[in-house]
């Protein structure tokens, strides 16, 4: 149980911060604020993020999170506690008036002093397709 303890959404702006899956109740929505060089989530021993640190390039907007259901539980001095073992995590990022920007993510195992990680890193490029706005079906905005 200590491992889902360590399940935590974390971002980089000046400094990086951390926001423990079990701060956020189940269906409460938190919101980060930005601008993020990256964010991402991790465990005790794994790191997932993404990165939109390239020169001239648009940063994080922000993340929304939003707190999981508690599906196991724990036992310590106290009795029995729900842990927080899931959370939905959501980024946003300025669409250039181009429409096209790109970012990148990295995934690999956490570092025993904090979340560097040691992982290949790959290029996601995301083009709009034509004229989007928020009332635009996905299928017309992305390519």
């Amino acid at each position: 149980m200590d491992d889902f303890r360590h399940y935590s959404v974390v971002t980089k702006s000046t400094k990086t911060q951390r926001t423990d899956f079990g701060s956020v109740k189940p269906g409460e929505r938190k919101i980060l604020d930005g601008p993020f060089e990256w964010a991402g989530v991790k465990s005790k021993y794994f790191f997932i993020a993404a990165l939109a640190v390239e020169d001239n390039q648009p940063r994080f907007g922000g993340a929304l999170v939003e707190g999981g259901p508690r599906t196991a539980s724990a036992s310590s001095l106290f009795g029995r506690s729900a842990v927080a073992t899931r959370a939905a995590v959501a980024v946003t990022l300025p669409v250039p008036p181009a429409g096209g920007f790109d970012y990148q993510c990295t995934s690999g195992p956490s570092s025993i002093g904090g979340c560097r990680t040691s992982a290949t890193i790959w290029t996601m490029p995301i083009r709009t397709a034509g004229s989007c706005s928020p009332s635009s079906s996905p299928s017309r905005c992305w390519s």
